[in-house]
Parts: C-alpha cells; structure tokens; sequence
C-alpha cells in the first residue's frame, strides 16, 4: 500500500511539469519512505488528464493502481470535483481513497489573501514573478 502525491508547476520554459511522488511504509512498519518517483510533462491538467498520466506513472515504476489508499493534492477544481476531478478518477479504480490537500498550498492561498490588503506586498510578488518569468 501507498499513498501518492501529484502537483504542477512549470518550468522555465513555462511548461507544465508534473511530480509524482509516493509514501509508503517499509516492510517492517518502522519507517515511513517518500520517493519521487517521475517529473513529467503535463499537457492536459483536467482531473481525466492528470489521472491518465498517473496511471501512465505507476505502470511505468510497476505500481498498482489499486494498492493506493490515499492521495494528496491541491484545492484546484481540477483535482477536487467530485464528478470530473483527479480524485473522483482515482476513487473509481481504487475506492475507499483518503483525499488530503496539501497544506503547503493551504498557506500559500492564506498568503496571497492576505497580500492582498497590501500593494506594497502585491508589487513585490509581481516584481518576483516577472524576474522569474524572464529568466
């Protein structure tokens, strides 16, 4: 059994790059392991998209499907709709899945609420994302 993580980002030629990583516990339920498993690329991010490409992951590192038992993702609708989304997928091949959203996204949207109530802070998130954009 394992649990797996999915998320996007892109690279410096502003393409969709995906990770996939994994966490499982070692046959003697001592340790807890995570591994990166694939960097890929992602030219369909709907949930149907990023759920194929999972499969596509798995089948290439000879994981099963069904031996996951939960997932970890960001709030995006993509990943969360309960009809179309990634976990909805996942559940139909591997029902009973625990779905966690990443927290590290959580705080990133509590930061940008909050730059929000300041220009200063708005500018300077700008300023760094076109320095990155450009480079």
């Amino acid at each position: 059994m394992y649990s797996v993580e999915t998320d996007t980002t892109q690279d410096i030629s502003v393409m969709d790059q995906c990770a996939v990583v994994i966490r499982f516990v070692d046959k003697n339920c001592v340790k807890v392991n995570e591994k990166l498993i694939a960097i890929v690329e992602c030219s369909n991010s709907s949930g149907h998209g990023m759920f194929e490409l999972l499969q596509t992951v798995l089948k290439n590192n000879n994981l099963n499907l069904e031996m996951s038992i939960s997932n970890a993702t960001d709030s995006a609708a993509n990943m969360q709709s309960i009809y179309n989304g990634f976990t909805a997928w996942l559940e139909k091949f591997s029902p009973g899945q625990v779905h966690d959203w990443c927290y590290a996204h959580i705080l990133n949207l509590a930061i940008t609420g909050v730059t929000k109530c300041s220009l200063e802070a708005a500018s300077l998130f700008t300023l760094l994302n076109n320095a990155a954009v450009f480079f």
